[in-house]
Order: structure tokens, then C-alpha cells, then sequence
């Protein structure tokens, strides 16, 4: 599904199944959503700023950049066609690619202070690159390069982020199940009175349950 955004000059369509990445569970989204034994918003790969959107993006502990990432899924994506002797597409690829190329590096007029590598982070495919060429079968051909390019930093980022973040809370103890919990969920047995007055409100409905203490 695709959503069309006007702004300024730039026309672009949003995938609306590939924008998840936007709302990806950083740190940050977690612990706004007071998630079980999430106490803070710093990354806990570099442990130095809160981890946001932009942040997991641009970490110290990214193993490279969203820009030399972008090249490697070029070459990942030639040397694929070569492989493949699919070799019309190859001389698209080689024709559009300078132009392709210039429109991705270029800065954005829908996100401020961005490039289009940002839009693509979003999912956000710029018709700009509609007009590097009339023709419907190098238009696919563009759309397959973007679509590797996405790909490809989705896995060397936000893959390899989430492994890397899951040895560090198994490292803490942190398990999935913990995450799903809410944090009353984890209050210990003898603070289970108070626990079921908050949430259910009557000590009477809990009395043949409740802890009894006999000292």
C-alpha cells in the first residue's frame, strides 16, 4: 500500500508495509511505555545517548555507516546480475545509476536536515527517481535497486542491533518474557496484597488467595 506525500517539490510514496522501521521498539519507545525492567532510554550498545529512531541508526557500535552500506548493496545488486548474466538489466543499472545515486544523496525537502537515504530509512520511495528514466522496464529496475538498498541496511543495522542488544539483556538477566510483563506483574510475594488493591481494587474478591502471615 502506498500513500502519496506532497511537500515542496518532492512528490514521494510511502510503503506503509516497509515504514514499520519508523516504529521500530527502541529503547526509547520502551521506556516510555514503561516496559518491564527497561529503567532507562540510553542505547545499551554504546551506553552514551538515549536511543531513539535516529540514534540506532547512527550508533558508534554500528558496525558501518548508512552511506557505505548503500554502496555495498549497489555492488551486492550488479554483481547479482552478472551472476544471473541478466545483462540488459545490467547496462539499466550501470545507465541510471549515476543519476540514482545523485537523487539519494541529495538533501530532503520533506525531512529537515536530511538526506533521501533518511526517506529510504522511512520507506519513503521519492518519485524523483521516476523521472530519471520514461521507460517501464528500467523504472522496475530502480525500484529493485532501492529495494536491496533497504534491505540490505535494515540487516547490517537493525538485525544486527537487536542481536546485539538481546546478549546484553541476557547478559543482565533480562529475558523476553520479562519485557511482556508489566512492571506490577513483577512485584515479589510479599508485596502481593498491595498489588491486588491496585489493580483490582477489593481485598475481599483476593482473600482465599491472599498471603497470610502469621507473625
Amino acid at each position: 500500500m502506498l500513500e502519496i506525500i506532497n511537500k515542496e517539490e518532492d512528490v514521494a510514496e510511502i510503503n506503509l508495509e516497509e515504514s514499520y522501521l519508523r516504529k521500530l521498539p527502541t529503547y526509547k519507545i520502551l521506556f516510555e511505555r514503561n516496559t518491564n525492567r527497561i529503567s532507562s532510554s540510553i542505547c545499551p550498545r554504546c551506553d552514551k545517548e538515549e536511543e531513539n529512531w535516529e540514534h540506532m541508526w547512527t550508533c558508534s557500535d554500528n558496525e558501518q555507516e548508512i552511506r557505505e552500506i548503500v554502496e555495498e548493496a549497489v555492488e551486492i545488486e550488479i554483481k547479482k546480475k552478472k551472476s544471473e548474466k541478466k545483462t540488459d538489466e545490467l547496462q539499466i543499472i550501470q545507465d541510471i545509476l549515476c543519476p540514482f545515486v545523485d537523487i539519494l544523496y541529495d538533501n530532503s525537502n520533506i525531512l529537515v536536515k536530511k538526506t533521501r537515504e533518511w526517506e529510504l530509512l522511512r520507506g519513503i520511495f521519492n518519485n524523483r527517481f521516476d523521472l530519471i528514466t520514461k521507460k517501464i522496464e528500467e523504472r522496475l529496475i530502480i525500484r529493485q535497486l532501492w529495494e536491496t538498498i533497504y534491505d540490505h541496511i535494515k540487516n547490517k543495522i537493525w538485525i544486527k542491533r537487536c542481536n546485539r542488544v538481546n546478549e546484553i539483556e541476557k547478559e543482565k538477566g533480562i529475558t523476553k518474557l520479562d519485557k511482556r510483563k508489566k512492571p506490577m506483574d513483577a512485584i515479589s510475594n510479599t508485596n502481593k496484597l498491595i498489588g491486588r488493591i491496585i489493580l483490582e481494587g477489593s481485598i475481599d474478591k483476593n482473600w482465599y488467595t491472599t498471603m497470610k502471615l502469621t507473625t
